[in-house]
């Protein structure tokens, strides 16, 4: 299965289109396993506060020791944020890995993808601008600090 799409930066205003090559039933799984992580009411249920996790110095983590601890609220916050990091992202990295996916990239004008999409994808256009006018005040203080 081909999946086409595009990516811009909108800080240094480049593009490219890009299609992945994905063999269709691991592009289907993966597309159920995300319906499930974007459910909003994963959200709802919050961990409590119990001393859970422990952190040793290398950053692995285990359940008992004197290290630095972590109640499940601050480590995982929600159900719905275990999911992702715990289901969904392993599922994503393994079908997006090189041995499974093809990707092949191309540069794009990022003022002619503009146009061509900006009616097709108004929401992530908007985005876009509004991101446009954080980078351009990050400009000014950058060129302020600087200068």
């Amino acid at each position: 299965m081909k999946i086409w799409g595009y990516a811009v930066n909108s800080y240094y205003k480049t593009a490219s289109v890009y299609v992945d090559i994905i063999p269709r039933h691991l592009v289907y799984f993966e597309r159920v396993v995300e319906y499930f992580c974007c459910i909003r009411i994963l959200h709802w249920f919050k961990f409590p506060n119990w001393n859970f996790i422990c952190v040793d110095d290398d950053g692995h983590w285990h359940w008992k020791g004197n290290e630095t601890t972590y109640t499940l609220k601050e480590w995982w916050g929600d159900l719905g944020s275990w999911f992702h990091c715990t289901i969904h992202n392993p599922i994503f990295q393994y079908i997006y890995s090189n041995k499974r996916d093809k990707t092949f990239s191309y540069p794009a004008d990022y003022d002619k993808l503009k146009a061509d999409f900006k009616d097709i994808d108004k929401e992530y256009w908007d985005r876009i601008a509004e991101s446009e006018k954080e980078d351009e005040k990050d400009r000014m203080e950058e060129e302020n600090t600087l200068g």
